[in-house]
């Protein structure tokens, strides 16, 4: 488990940075359109268009990263009430619930890009194709999926073999 563990931060530290690298890029084109509008008197075409889907690009890479290190709020307090081993099983239960959800939130999201890919819905400035973003939103989605099950892996056999109260990741 611990091996899945590591790997697991590796990966997710990378998309963690392939999403700053996308927040960047947004920065720059949104200086660039400011002082292109404020001295050239001419706006970027489509900044805003390449801001919102780098923006989307950017949150869904980071649906995946903010649940593998916890960066949820999450009800403390109520968990801390409850005795180890209750609220070890609750946090199993929790996963394998959110697990399912998104799981089924995964399909809708696949099945929305595949239809605007056969409608070939396009943005209204830039004219760029709709399915690339929905399926980059889709992925998002499916990263957090896979993030869920492995924590709920984790958890569940950390659980079952060595009962240990600490090693719960949630």
């Amino acid at each position: 488990m611990k091996k899945i563990h590591s790997y697991s931060d590796k990966v997710w530290k990378s998309i963690t940075f392939i999403g700053g690298a996308l927040l960047f890029i947004n920065v720059l084109i949104i200086i660039a359109n400011i002082i292109a509008r404020r001295f050239l008197n001419a706006p970027i075409l489509g900044s805003t268009e390449y801001v919102q889907y780098l923006s989307l690009l950017s949150a869904s890479l980071a649906l995946a990263q903010n649940e593998w290190f916890n960066g949820n709020i999450k009800m403390s307090l109520f968990l801390e009430m409850m005795s180890d081993r209750l609220r070890r099983i609750f946090v199993i239960g929790a996963d394998l619930i959110s697990s399912a959800a998104f799981c089924f939130v995964s399909y809708l999201l696949v099945k929305q890009a595949v239809n605007k890919y056969i409608v070939a819905d396009v943005t209204s400035t830039l004219k760029l194709p709709m399915w690339v973003f929905a399926a980059f939103l889709a992925f998002g989605v499916i990263l957090l999926t896979i993030c869920l099950i492995l924590k709920m892996i984790i958890n569940a056999t950390e659980f079952f073999m060595d009962n240990n109260v600490d090693s719960c990741m949630s």
